[in-house]
């Protein structure tokens, strides 16, 4: 069994975070943040909160889980409010529209590698037992979709 199951789909387009963040020395980073930023890759999970057929539920659960994981992982993690998302489902043509919260933390690329197999069964199982048609992760500015789940 492979120890990923996602598949890269999508690329970050453009270089955004270069804008965003000057090439400067911060005060408590002795580095510039170009060579600091270097050493760390985001590691971001999406929670939805409707499933595959729109039907509404309770993400928090799920919320508190990814904020317990990543934080393992990354030493802290950030949770954003919910934002409007919306999909078309493929097998129905119907427009899902749903509050989506983005988890995420930073993390060295190797302690990252070495938490693959509980990051991946926790989104799995996310995927699994809240009825979604994809589930969709970021690593290093790419984005992962997951649409066919483990068993239990």
């Amino acid at each position: 069994m492979e120890p990923l199951t996602f598949r890269p789909e999508s690329h970050y387009v453009g270089r955004m975070r270069d804008r965003c963040y000057p090439q400067t020395p911060i005060a408590s980073i002795s580095a510039p943040v170009s060579e600091h930023r270097r050493t760390r890759r985001t590691n971001a999970s999406r929670i939805p909160s409707a499933d595959r057929d729109g039907n509404w539920f309770d993400p928090h659960p799920w919320v508190e889980e990814a904020l317990v994981l990543l934080s393992d992982i990354g030493g802290g993690a950030t949770v954003l409010p919910p934002v409007d998302g919306a999909w078309f489902n493929p097998d129905t043509g119907r427009l899902i529209k749903e509050k989506i919260v983005l988890a995420y933390t930073y993390v060295q690329p190797g302690r990252f590698i070495g938490s693959l197999p509980r990051v991946r069964a926790f989104l799995h199982r996310m995927g699994r037992q809240t009825r979604q048609g994809e589930v969709v992760a970021e690593f290093n500015n790419r984005l992962y979709r997951i649409m066919t789940y483990d068993t239990a």
